[in-house]
């Protein structure tokens, strides 16, 4: 197999959805909500920085994952809360004997399955109704937590690199009425440093840490005409402005993937449904607009229902 096919499968692992909410709106002192979710996603292509240029290349019959995540967020003052999410993933080639996953090594394309990455994150709403108008905004930082990921992170299939991570991330958001409903809209940007999981790799001009920081950017509208219904569009972009490019890897460590330099743009849709009291169902979808180093055909579809008040509850 000529080189170029190895180096395009390596990032399958790479592309994960932020999915069950956002804003910088908190939920208020002892008010709690729960995400219960479902994704899917399958991806047939990669785009990948070889010698300057960008190539997109196919990846024998594809990949596809299947997961659910639990979120749940509790608020410890009337501005401040603490969400945790917990992950559980089904990663798989469609073909594992295909020339990619041989050429690969390292049980490149074996199916992983298992708890992934685990996150926690702390919101504190900094202002609201800011200038008179109802505009907010809130700050916070999260930790991510990988070592469960750690033993699979060469595959092509893992759910993680094995790190722990630390961030930083700033939220603005502003709602106002619409008809009998509502709309709002939001954008965050966080920043996140990741603790190297191998200070030594080798690089073309000498050893480098990995993994690289990264910087993830979201934004979100959403529009309710009649109370019970809002839809709206959602935007997703994460670089890694460290690493390395496709030509430059070492593909026999275990780390390769870790080494990567990357950058994913997706866009999609998201519905909400209300049920007037408690409960709220969510579903979307997110499609890759632009990648480098990454799958370029993602598709991604997520669904899932959000309980509120599930603890006792106190008025804000």
């Amino acid at each position: 197999m000529h080189r170029s096919t190895w180096w395009m499968v390596l990032a399958l692992g790479l592309s994960r959805p932020a999915l069950a909410g956002g804003g910088p709106w908190v939920v208020g002192a002892g008010n709690t909500q729960l995400y219960l979710g479902f994704e899917a996603q399958r991806f047939t292509r990669l785009a990948i920085q070889v010698g300057g240029s960008r190539q997109v290349v196919g990846v024998d019959e594809g990949v596809t994952s299947f997961g659910t995540k639990a979120i749940a967020t509790v608020g410890l003052t009337p501005a401040f809360d603490i969400e945790v999410e917990v992950p559980w993933d089904y990663v798989f080639a469609n073909r594992t004997d295909g020339p990619v996953c041989t050429a690969l090594g390292l049980g490149a394309c074996r199916p992983t399955r298992g708890v992934g990455v685990l996150a926690m994150r702390a919101k504190v709403l900094a202002a609201d109704e800011l200038a008179g108008a109802p505009v907010s905004m809130s700050l916070g930082a999260d930790l991510h937590y990988g070592g469960f990921t750690a033993k699979d992170r060469q595959r092509i299939t893992n759910l993680g690199e094995g790190t722990l991570d630390m961030g930083l991330f700033g939220t603005v958001g502003r709602s106002g009425s619409l008809g009998t409903g509502y709309w709002n809209a939001w954008a965050e940007a966080a920043w996140r440093h990741r603790v190297p999981i191998n200070r030594d790799y080798p690089g073309p001009v000498g050893a480098l840490p990995v993994p690289g920081d990264e910087l993830h950017l979201q934004a979100e509208a959403m529009f309710a005409p009649q109370l019970e219904i809002s839809v709206g569009p959602a935007v997703d972009l994460l670089w890694r402005y460290g690493g390395l490019n496709w030509d430059e890897l070492a593909l026999g460590d275990v780390d390769r993937l870790a080494a990567l330099r990357i950058f994913t743009l997706r866009a999609g849709a998201k519905m909400s449904v209300w049920n007037g009291h408690d409960v709220s169902w969510t579903v979307g979808v997110l499609r890759t607009l632009w990648t480098v180093n990454n799958p370029s055909d993602v598709w991604v579809g997520f669904t899932g229902l959000s309980f509120s008040g599930l603890l006792h509850r106190k008025e804000p």
